[in-house]
């Protein structure tokens, strides 16, 4: 068996919608472990686009949210900023696309 182009890469993407976890499709389906940080109260806006595969999403956020790890944290509370700790002196790389607030 051959190793992935980007294995031993290690990504937190904090993206939602379509930008960021296309970005986070691209490096995890190379070999990048993704770990996306998902909002509370649903999660990643795309998962409530168009009709549902599976109970809790859309076939949109299917599609760009393969081969990922998947966490809920509420980053604006210190609790969960603190539990967030162990995904980021690890991480080789960011995905951020944000929206305006």
């Amino acid at each position: 068996m051959t190793a992935s182009l980007l294995e031993g890469v290690k990504v937190v993407e904090l993206g939602q919608n379509l930008a960021g976890p296309f970005a986070g499709e691209i490096l995890a389906d190379l070999g990048a472990t993704v770990v996306k940080i998902e909002k509370p109260d649903g999660g990643d806006d795309a998962r409530r686009w168009g009709p549902p595969v599976s109970a809790d999403a859309s076939a949109a956020f299917h599609a760009m949210n393969r081969n990922k790890l998947s966490v809920v944290l509420d980053l604006s509370q210190a609790e969960d900023r603190g539990n967030s700790t162990a995904c980021w002196p690890t991480a080789t790389y960011w995905s951020t696309i944000c929206g305006r607030a």
